[in-house]
């Protein structure tokens, strides 16, 4: 399990980062989302919860008051033309795809070769769980699609002669509701099923997962597949559109996308914009609600599975289970995997019902082709980059640093190929205090940020502006359930 140092006050603080050293580098078992290792100081309760509610009424007030015309779509962005050649030079891309190719299948192989090794000592559990799934996140939301741009399956699609599109094979009816379900099932594999214990179980995943990526990309064609069939690059795309790096942002009026595509694959010429107002040019997929909703609910899932009541619960359920004569690991799967389901639904049932509340209630237009809880649904991606980081800031700062000392030993054998297989991990790289913090800002900030872009559509979309402040008062009850509920999972859930 998860080694954590829990702390309830500041002034423990001194305490707690004395621990932290001694409590992360004890090898455990497997986390249930990767790898052991994260230890978050967590925050305190009283002042920060009503901080952040009055954060976000003071903000709800703000954007009522002084945001009356839209705005984001009229941000202008600086044009860099130099940066676009040099990254959409072929060779380069084709190096950058072949790299990432060659880490994956080195990866891949780690997981079978890896012998006797514990999971954090190959390279498979680290590149999956915390570069790929956890460090993507970040990147992505500063400098656009570059997972979309250096994916790795890109060579051997074009290998087996995929072609770029293959029009018609997928229609705009399907949506996204495969990679939403690739979404669901990795979490699934990430959170509930101890996956990362069984490297030759990873090693297959991944196999499957390159099987079924290069064979969709010979049906649908690569790009059609890249942007809405690979749930990595459906998800981490979405995420690209906060950067502040891709395509001009839309003027006031114009037209969106006629369809949801990595911007990093656009011929359009890179720009530097405004953060966050890439997302207003998103025309929403079909689907995007469900996932973003499985993306919230099973980040909320894992900060509520961490809890005092729910791993006292658990054990509860389990003696009787054990009591009755049940197999106490199918139980614990199944009550894990009930709750995780359960976490999914309430998140997107949220988020479509509350969808739903503003666009009635303000008498709302929709965008072409989408609902009302789609047409807002840009603003929900901060939320979903700002969980990722309050939840793992830490787990990614801490367990990032195993990627250098695994290049050089991959396979766990003692290997040293580039110099850098004895880094270890540096505890003291970022204290307690500065972890409090960035779990309180992300969270806080996210949520903020949610408001001003529901706000702006809302004003985009209205057909009585006397009605903006009243669609959007589902929008703050809901984002300050949102907060307050992020806050106890880093709080007194794990106290």
């Amino acid at each position: 399990m998860t080694a954590r140092a829990h702390r309830r006050a500041p002034t423990r603080i001194g305490v707690a980062a004395a621990s932290l050293a001694t409590c992360l580098a004890l090898p455990g078992a497997a986390a249930a989302h990767g790898l052991s290792g994260r230890a978050d100081l967590p925050v305190p309760v009283g002042m920060f919860y009503w901080a952040a509610a009055a954060t976000l009424l003071v903000s709800f007030v703000l954007l009522a008051v002084g945001w009356t015309t839209p705005r984001v779509g009229r941000h202008r962005s600086r044009p860099l033309p130099r940066l676009t050649r040099l990254l959409r030079t072929p060779g380069l891309r084709l190096a950058a795809q072949l790299a990432s190719l060659l880490l994956f299948l080195v990866g891949t192989a780690s997981a079978f070769l890896g012998g006797e090794a514990r999971p954090d000592q190959v390279m498979a559990p680290v590149l999956v769980f915390v570069i790929l799934w956890v460090g993507m996140v970040p990147i992505q939301a500063i400098f656009g699609d570059v997972w979309g741009a250096i994916h790795p399956m890109r060579p051997l699609a074009r290998l087996v002669g995929a072609p770029e599109y293959a029009t018609g094979r997928m229609p705009p009816r399907w949506g996204v509701h495969l990679a939403t379900a690739g979404i669901i099932a990795f979490t699934w594999l990430e959170l509930v099923y101890p996956t990362v214990s069984n490297l030759p179980l990873l090693g297959t995943l991944m196999v499957a997962w390159a099987v079924l990526t290069v064979a969709g990309m010979r049906w649908a064609g690569i790009e059609t597949w890249l942007a809405r069939g690979e749930p990595f690059a459906v998800y981490l795309g979405l995420l690209a559109r906060i950067a502040p790096l891709g395509p001009p942002a839309p003027s006031a009026g114009a037209p969106r996308a006629a369809d949801h595509h990595q911007e990093a694959t656009s011929s359009a010429p890179l720009q530097l914009r405004a953060p966050f107002v890439g997302a207003a040019a998103l025309r929403p997929p079909l689907g995007i609600v469900a996932l973003l909703g499985a993306m919230i609910g099973s980040i909320s899932y894992d900060g509520f599975s961490e809890t005092p009541w729910f791993t006292r619960q658990l054990s509860i359920w389990l003696a009787e289970a054990q009591g009755r004569g049940l197999d106490v690991e199918l139980t614990r799967l199944g009550i894990r995997s009930l709750w995780f389901v359960a976490f999914i639904l309430a998140a997107a049932l949220l988020l479509a019902g509350f969808g739903e509340l503003c666009g009635r209630l303000g008498r709302l237009r929709r965008l072409p082709g989408a609902t009302h809880p789609g047409s807002m649904a840009h603003s929900l991606l901060p939320i979903v980059v700002g969980y990722v980081i309050a939840h793992y800031f830490s787990y990614l700062v801490f367990q990032g640093q195993l990627f250098l000392s695994r290049l050089s030993d991959p396979f766990g054998r003692g290997w040293d190929l580039f110099g850098t297989a004895g880094m270890g991990v540096d505890y003291t790289v970022v204290g307690p205090e500065t972890i409090w913090y960035v779990q309180v800002v992300s969270i806080v900030g996210a949520h903020v940020v949610a408001l001003a872009l529901a706000h702006d559509r809302a004003l985009e979309l209205a057909g009585e502006r006397s009605r903006v402040t009243l669609s959007q008062v589902p929008m703050l009850i809901l984002m300050l359930c949102f907060t307050l509920a992020g806050m106890w999972f880093l709080s007194e859930g794990l106290s």
